[in-house]
């Protein structure tokens, strides 16, 4: 089943896009560039997505005044960033490269991870021959016990 799936690489990427998927990536960059503390990135990018998303938008419709209102909510202060580095933090692609790790979305760690499984895959693929034999064979001696034993 799962060798047959297809995925839909314009669809993932229109959902992703139309979505929050760069939401903790732009927490992070509020608390590398503007000083927050991580709960308080959170909350401000919360408090934005809450907006938006109550407001039908999306994560491209997101901007620095959206940004900027939801900190002076959340933390009685207006958070500066520029619009390039808000844009930059949103941007599905940077945020890809920069989850450069084991079991992140970045290309590497993907092939690297998909060629872990494949292995397990194998693995347990031979697992699984072998004891199906050594079943088929404690069945097949079952059975000729039982043979020998009814007669």
């Amino acid at each position: 089943l799962i060798s047959a799936v297809e995925p839909n690489r314009e669809l993932m990427r229109k959902r992703a896009e139309g979505g929050f998927a760069a939401a903790t990536e732009l927490a992070d960059v509020l608390v590398r560039k503007a000083g927050l503390a991580f709960r308080d990135a959170h909350t401000v990018v919360g408090r934005m997505i809450a907006r938006a998303t109550k407001d039908g938008r999306s994560s491209e419709e997101l901007n620095i005044e959206d940004l900027r209102a939801a900190s002076k909510e959340v933390l009685n202060k207006e958070v500066n960033l520029t619009p390039e580095e808000l844009k930059g933090a949103l941007d599905l692609d940077k945020c890809i490269v920069a989850r450069a790790l084991p079991g992140g979305p970045a290309p590497k760690a993907v092939k690297n991870q998909l060629k872990l499984l494949k292995r397990e895959a194998k693995y347990r693929a031979k697992l699984t021959r072998t004891r199906r034999r050594t079943i088929t064979k404690a069945e097949l001696k079952l059975l000729k016990d039982a043979k020998r034993r009814s007669r």
